[in-house]
């Protein structure tokens, strides 16, 4: 395939080759002794790793809330409000805020929409 595929192409896809997944199967599955199974954390922490160590990372910076530490910090930098951020990380507290690092006055944006709420 061309080109770059987004992550729901990459999920459409993987349910056309393998139709015995189903609608409700986990997302994170690999085969495992024949079987489908589900991948552990460790298994999914050593490949986000890996990822990481191929790229020129380092490898011991990422964990699998990775993702979620970055959306909510990016999300907070371009001045999303303290409902965005909650709604995309759904979080249903403030236990976002432990999420948003400083690095690029994320947490101090925080702060502010914090403050006009």
């Amino acid at each position: 395939m061309a080109g770059k595929m987004g992550a729901l192409e990459i999920l459409l896809n993987l349910l056309d080759v393998h139709p015995e997944l189903g609608s409700s199967a986990p997302l994170m599955q690999s085969v495992k002794q024949g079987r489908w199974a589900v991948v552990s954390r460790s298994e999914a922490t050593t490949v986000l790793r890996d990822m990481a160590r191929r790229v020129g990372e380092d490898p011991t910076h990422f964990a699998l809330h990775s993702g979620r530490i970055g959306g909510a910090t990016q999300l907070a930098k371009q001045g999303a409000s303290v409902v965005q951020i909650q709604r995309a990380g759904r979080w249903k507290s403030g236990a976002f805020m432990t999420y948003v690092r400083a690095g690029g006055d994320g947490a101090n944006c925080v702060s502010r929409a914090l403050a006009s709420s």
